[in-house]
């Protein structure tokens, strides 16, 4: 694979919590000798990056330097600037023995990521030749751009964006929730900021994310043939490309893809629950649901006229996220309501009880008509559990019983 990129002038990155062309944790814990501590194991965490660093030196590479703790979590529990100087500076010296080069000739970025943003705003030095790679609040918001000052820098500025995440107050990575319109808004900032060194995009599983994935690559290849009133037809283009449509349907999708992404975006699915719409104030439960059967019409109007040959890629991209995240709506609203009647002793709790284990079901029926789609070209691409969260980290299996 490493010589497959370099044939094709590929640079080899590594994310933020992957210092010197390592992956960790994974490598670490095949590779590494003792504990993911610089403060007790320096020694053989440095002879682990070297070897990282002398592996890499055929290929063209960007060279993450700093260092989290493992597992992608703050180094130390409490603020250690000095720590992670020296770390950088031991890093440096290491990239400029085996790289035998001009340290500011090697590419390097340092991602400021959660914590690592604070030590920088604190006092923390990075070297002007390293590029300062800013990060999104995990949820598609960028915390900050560099500063006039800032973009004098050698090293340049660049983006670190999130359309899945593992972590925060709650994963994300079922389905698309990214809206477009809101990556061009963050991205455009980041060129008018001068943040354009390096942008690099967590996706996660790439399957649900392909068309969000193909728009930030064509802003970040030519952003200046976009603005703010024609973001909406490259969606349209990309329907036309992709399924054949006249450009009256083609903007149809572009109105289904929208809304698919706004009602996704507003709450995550991983984040809604039994209650996250009221039951009882201003119908908002009721709109909501109702907005959700509209937009699944809209869908299937769609996909019943197509032809076979362009029926799955239109139920993988469009169809399959339309319906599973309307299913996965009604199947919480009906736990509401079913907890909501119960408390009141109404006897047609019951049948808000039944309807949740039929959405269940249906879940399941859609999830397997993406896999068996196409004799299984897809098969477990959409395996990823997203009912029953009751805390940050994903549940092991589906399950309704909370719910009710």
């Amino acid at each position: 694979m490493l010589d497959l990129r370099n044939h094709l002038t590929t640079p080899i990155y590594d994310s933020h919590q992957e210092p010197m062309m390592r992956s960790t944790p994974n490598e670490f814990s095949y590779l590494g000798n003792g504990t993911w501590n610089y403060e007790t194991n320096a020694d053989n965490i440095n002879a682990y990056w070297k070897g990282g660093i002398e592996r890499a030196k055929p290929y063209e590479s960007v060279v993450t330097i700093g260092m989290r703790g493992f597992g992608d979590l703050p180094l130390s529990t409490t603020e250690n600037i000095g720590l992670l100087q020296s770390i950088v500076n031991t890093q440096s010296e290491i990239l400029t023995s085996v790289m035998n080069e001009d340290i500011a000739d090697i590419p390097q970025i340092w991602c400021l990521y959660e914590e690592v943003e604070g030590y920088y705003d604190d006092g923390l030095v990075v070297p002007d030749y390293v590029t300062l790679l800013w990060t999104d609040d995990l949820y598609g918001n960028v915390r900050r751009y560099p500063t006039l000052e800032e973009r004098n820098r050698t090293g340049g500025a660049g983006v670190y964006y999130h359309l899945d995440l593992v972590g925060g107050d709650r994963d994300y990575k079922w389905i698309t929730s990214s809206q477009v319109s809101k990556i061009y808004e963050q991205m455009s900032i980041a060129v008018d900021r001068d943040a354009t060194r390096v942008w690099m995009l967590n996706v996660g599983d790439l399957k649900p994310y392909e068309r969000e994935i193909e728009f930030f690559i064509n802003l970040g290849w030519n952003a200046t043939r976009f603005n703010p009133n024609n973001v909406d037809s490259w969606i349209t283009s990309w329907a036309e490309r992709e399924f054949a449509l006249s450009a009256t349907v083609a903007a149809e999708v572009t109105s289904i893809v929208g809304n698919l992404t706004r009602f996704n975006a507003r709450r995550k699915p991983e984040s809604l629950n039994t209650t996250t719409f009221s039951l009882i104030n201003y119908r908002e439960a009721e709109r909501v649901l109702d907005a959700w059967t509209t937009l699944e019409d809209a869908s299937t109007n769609i996909y019943n006229s197509l032809s076979a040959d362009y029926k799955p890629a239109f139920f993988q991209l469009v169809q399959h996220p339309v319906t599973a995240s309307a299913n996965l709506g009604r199947m919480l609203i009906s736990g509401g309501l079913n907890n909501l009647y119960a408390s009141q002793a109404r006897l047609s709790a019951n049948g808000y009880a039944d309807e949740v284990e039929t959405y269940f079901g249906i879940d399941y029926d859609i999830e397997e008509e993406y896999h068996t789609m196409l004799d299984g070209k897809w098969n477990h691409m959409m395996d990823q559990t997203h009912v029953g969260y009751y805390y940050w980290q994903q549940p092991m299996a589906n399950r309704y019983a909370d719910l009710l």
